[in-house]
């Protein structure tokens, strides 16, 4: 195992997040996909790009409220298919 690999395994196991999502379109058979994702705030997106250049996916941008009643942006990495 490469030393990047092992540093994901553990930030994956802190920061990340699996999921199951069962998509049920209407006059299409359910379809179940699998998500791996890590959420990070975001001016730790160059992390994200790190894990995406090696890992693929793709890198969402939103924002949440803040303590301070401000907006706090947010960047998230994402592989939900095989496809990606």
């Amino acid at each position: 195992m490469s030393h990047f690999e092992s540093w994901f395994s553990g930030f994956m196991a802190g920061e990340g997040c699996f999921a199951l999502d069962l998509n049920q379109a209407k006059g299409r058979r359910p379809r179940w996909s699998a998500i791996c994702a890590i959420s990070l705030r975001g001016d730790d997106e160059p992390i994200l790009e790190q894990i995406k250049a090696k890992w693929g996916g793709y890198i969402t941008h939103s924002s949440f409220p803040g303590p301070n009643g401000k907006r706090q942006p947010v960047a998230q990495w994402r592989i939900d298919g095989v496809d990606d």
